[in-house]
């Protein structure tokens, strides 16, 4: 989250699982990630480096990614399921998709 957002890390169980708060704009979303072994070519590249090495990529290599066709496809089915976790917990769908749209365009550098 460092440079992105705010937030806190609630909790940590290192290299399984943690979860924190995500905070910008007055709005809070929670957040848990988990990892699992599935092979060595299961995870993301950044975490592989670091894991393996215990170096870190360069921060542009994300912003760089998601100028790729895989990358603007994974920002758009991102902003998908934020829609439809967002009319699922009880959100209008027609305010949900307004979200959803806007927030897709924020990523893609549409707005």
């Amino acid at each position: 989250m460092e440079g992105q957002a705010n937030g806190t890390a609630l909790t940590c169980d290192p290299p399984k699982n943690f979860t924190a708060t995500r905070e910008y704009g007055g709005n809070v979303s929670w957040i848990d990630v988990s990892i699992s072994s599935e092979g060595p070519d299961r995870a993301r590249l950044g975490l592989a480096i670091h894991l393996s090495t215990g170096e870190s990529i360069d921060p542009s290599f994300g912003q760089q990614w998601t100028g790729t066709e895989d990358g603007r496809r994974f920002l758009t089915l991102s902003g998908e399921e934020w829609y439809t976790a967002n009319v699922v917990f009880g959100e209008d769908p027609a305010a949900a998709r307004g979200l959803a749209e806007r927030c897709i365009k924020a990523y893609l550098g549409e707005t």
